[in-house]
């Protein structure tokens, strides 16, 4: 073979080689499935802000008839009936007894981040707005992180400290701004219970996420809540029987939509977005529950409380960005 020749078969086979690199590229790229469409996921996240902020304001129009007790009972009981309803039609595998390690791990969440939480919650919203309760329940990322430095052995670092401390002020000033007077609110304390006793829940809530499923997680809490509640039953049946159409309705409400499809539609969103950006987007309850509250029910947190909850939010991005730094 000639050298011109040799020449000739060089090129002859980098251009075959081009060629088929081209066509695997093309294969390649027909093969690759379309990104999905983000528009599901953004309004799976907008619908749980609503319906989470709009929670606040439900229990406001519910307690002018309900009592504390009746009213926790009625609204778990009506969200444990919608998660049996689901599990039954295509989740049959949650309700599967848990394992007995699980148990008791369970019936602490749903006594203390049910029974505890709503107790908390709705005694304190006698008194306190929605929009400054639900600015106090902001703090319970905070408490979280303290709760897991206790009893995980997470430690939050420089600026996890810094977040810390910040939202503790934060929470005071939400305290003492329920009224004009600036005193320390029984409500307002109340709902400070009820934020550490979300913290408390989610901590306990943290291993068996990973080993049973959010699904199955959400059921047995709410199955577990609802027994916890069953000593106020005599008060449910007491004030389904003298309460209004409008806060019955809004005690429906309370169970079908925020606890029920609000979880759904988070369980969703979080599981095509990354936690922390999530996370992040709930800051934005508070702002709504506020513009609901002030547009239904003519509510105003005072200059203090909204004080108070802007540090609160500045704490939060402070423990969030520690978080971040140490990924």
């Amino acid at each position: 073979m000639t050298e011109q020749e040799a020449v000739r078969t060089r090129e002859l086979e980098a251009a075959i080689t081009a060629a088929r690199s081209a066509v695997v590229d093309t294969e390649s790229a027909a093969a690759e499935p379309a990104a999905a469409p983000m528009w599901p996921v953004v309004l799976a996240l907008a619908t749980t802000l609503l319906l989470w902020a709009s929670a606040f304001v439900g229990i406001r129009y519910a307690v002018r008839e309900y009592d504390a007790g009746g009213l926790a009972l009625l609204r778990n009981t009506i969200t444990a009936c919608f998660m049996l309803g689901l599990a039954a039609g295509s989740r049959r595998a949650a309700l599967q007894p848990p394992r007995l390690r699980d148990l008791g791990l369970l019936l602490a969440a749903g006594a203390i981040g049910i029974a505890l939480y709503q107790l908390s919650l709705i005694g304190g919203e006698r008194s306190v707005d929605a929009g400054t309760a639900s600015l106090i329940i902001n703090t319970s990322p905070i408490i979280t992180a303290l709760f897991a430095l206790l009893f995980l052995g997470e430690h939050p670092g420089g600026r996890g400290w810094a977040g810390l401390l910040l939202g503790f002020a934060g929470a005071a000033l939400l305290i003492t701004g329920v009224h004009a007077a600036g005193a320390a609110d029984g409500g307002a304390l109340l709902v400070l219970v009820a934020s550490a006793g979300q913290a408390a829940s989610f901590v306990i809530q943290k291993p068996l996420l990973a080993r049973l499923g959010p699904f199955t997680v959400t059921l047995w809490v709410a199955l577990f809540g609802a027994l916890c509640l069953a000593p106020y039953a005599s008060t449910m049946l007491h004030d389904l029987a003298h309460a209004g159409a409008a806060s019955t309705l809004a005690a429906v409400y309370l169970g079908l939509f925020p606890a029920g499809i609000g979880n759904l539609t988070w369980a969703y969103a979080l599981s095509r977005l990354p936690a922390s950006r999530a996370a992040a987007a709930l800051y934005l309850t508070a702002p709504i529950a506020m513009t609901i509250s002030w547009l239904s029910l003519g509510e105003r947190p005072t200059l203090q409380a909204l004080a108070g909850g802007a540090v609160v939010i500045a704490s939060l991005v402070l423990v969030n960005a520690r978080g971040r730094a140490s990924r």
